[in-house]
């Protein structure tokens, strides 16, 4: 058929139709992607905490001092110590109990708390006061010189 080029014509109320269906999909696909990238960095958040965790609990059941010290100056270097290692939010508590004793062989428990960070600004409702914490039991590899301490924050 001469001068058919397979497109129809468009009338009056087609024009602007996908202009609208932009402005309806578009922030739904926004907001998913920022629920993304926050569910991203929130999952690397609980990591870091993991990892701090275990790393305190290794730190104290080999009954870890840089300076030789005991006591509650001990527990503190441990706190400095896994702070200055692992990445975390500030105001993130580090706790360290010896619920057994502290003889080799006992548990050692590591508790360590952070707020979660969010990044976006999009899900700040549902994210801002939250925490994430994760504890990890160790035992002591060495008799324990330092000291149980309670939720004592990061420097």
């Amino acid at each position: 058929m001469p001068g058919f080029s397979g497109r129809r014509a468009r009338s009056g109320a087609d024009r602007g139709g996908a202009l609208v269906e932009s402005a309806i999909v578009l922030p739904i696909v926004v907001m998913l992607l920022f629920g993304f990238i926050e569910f991203g960095l929130v999952l690397d958040q609980k990591h870091d905490v993991s990892q701090a965790a275990a790393e305190a609990a290794r730190l104290s059941a080999v009954n870890y001092s840089d300076t030789g010290v005991t006591g509650s100056e001990q527990s503190d270097e441990i706190v400095d110590e896994v702070c200055d290692r692992v990445p975390m939010a500030a105001g993130s508590t580090v706790a360290i109990s010896l619920p057994d004793g502290v003889a080799i062989g006992q548990r050692v428990e590591v508790t360590i708390t952070s707020d979660l960070d969010p990044v976006t600004g999009a899900y700040d409702q549902w994210l801002t006061g939250r925490s994430v914490s994760t504890t990890v039991t160790s035992r002591l590899e060495q008799t324990a010189t330092f000291s149980t301490i309670g939720a004592t924050a990061c420097p």
